[in-house]
């Protein structure tokens, strides 16, 4: 740019120039002839001198304009270049932007199926932690329930161990009584001594000797048996049935009294049992058969029955 400024400069100079000689020509022409010859060399002085200044300068310009034309030149081949390789690098970028593009395309559907999946994930997660919640509550219910049982049980246990604890006892005084009883029905196989009254299950002795209370008493134990008083009305007329009525003479005699009636037992305090004893046996009975249901359908024996 300054070049050409420079030689648009020039050429204003030189017009300048011109116009000048051209204006001063008219005046010069009425004067003189030698000055007209001087004027007229001088300015085929000038215009040589312009001319040669003139090519100086259009060298200069010349010169300076082909160095100008070759550095645009090779600013102009650096530049094609340049644009070469950017147009190069604008390709390769547009590629690689499509190809970024294409994985952003890929990898946003494949997040888009992942976000699907997560989402279908934790409804799945959801549904699974209400299933476990619901079966941690019913484990907890069934683990109550078993704990209760398991009390339950351990009480059932304590109670069946008490009651056989209660059936062991219960059978271990059935067999006693049992083997009492067959004592006692060995023994009522035996029929009473001559001259001896049997009712129910004793054998009475009625003497007609007069001896004091413990006399009797004594002779009475000296063979086994023992001086009772009757005082049961069931008894009395028992024996009164069984033995002469004009004999029997019943009354209560204190010590140092006569006595005229005295009994006698094999072993009274064994072969007499009392009522309250009866009534054990029976509760006896009804118990075993509660603990045993088997022993139901065999025959209970009752007392007085061998």
């Amino acid at each position: 740019m300054e070049m050409s400024d420079d030689v648009y400069a020039n050429a204003e100079i030189i017009q300048n120039m011109k116009s000048t000689t051209l204006d001063q020509s008219p005046q010069n022409s009425s004067g003189e002839q030698q000055s007209g010859r001087r004027n007229y060399r001088l300015t085929a002085v000038c215009l040589g001198l312009l001319t040669v200044l003139l090519l100086i300068i259009i060298t200069a310009i010349s010169i300076h304009y082909d160095g100008v034309l070759n550095d645009t030149m090779e600013k102009y081949s650096t530049l094609s270049e340049t644009l070469n390789q950017l147009q190069t690098n604008y390709s390769s970028l547009t590629a690689e932007r499509d190809q970024l593009q294409t994985n952003y395309n890929s990898i946003t559907a494949e997040r888009d199926q992942l976000l699907t999946k997560y989402n279908s994930l934790t409804a799945d997660r959801d549904q699974l932690q209400t299933n476990y919640n619901s079966i941690t509550a019913e484990r907890d219910q069934l683990l109550t329930k078993y704990n209760s049982l398991t009390a339950d049980r351990d009480q059932l246990q304590t109670n069946y161990n008490s009651l056989t604890a209660q059936k062991d006892q219960l059978l271990t005084n059935y067999n006693s009584l049992a083997a009492e009883t067959d004592q006692l029905k060995r023994r009522l196989e035996y029929s009473c001594p001559h001259s001896w009254i049997k009712f129910s299950s004793s054998c009475y002795y009625i003497s007609k000797e007069k001896k004091t209370w413990s006399e009797s008493r004594q002779y009475c134990r000296q063979r086994g048996a023992d001086l009772v008083i009757i005082n049961n009305r069931e008894e009395k007329f028992g024996l009164q049935n069984n033995g002469d009525s004009s004999d029997v003479v019943i009354e209560a005699v204190a010590d140092n009294m006569q006595a005229n009636l005295f009994t006698a037992t094999s072993n009274r305090a064994e072969a007499t049992v009392t009522a309250n004893r009866r009534e054990a046996y029976k509760t006896l009975i009804k118990q075993l058969a509660a603990l045993n249901p088997d022993s139901r359908d065999r025959r209970t024996p009752r007392f007085g029955e061998y």
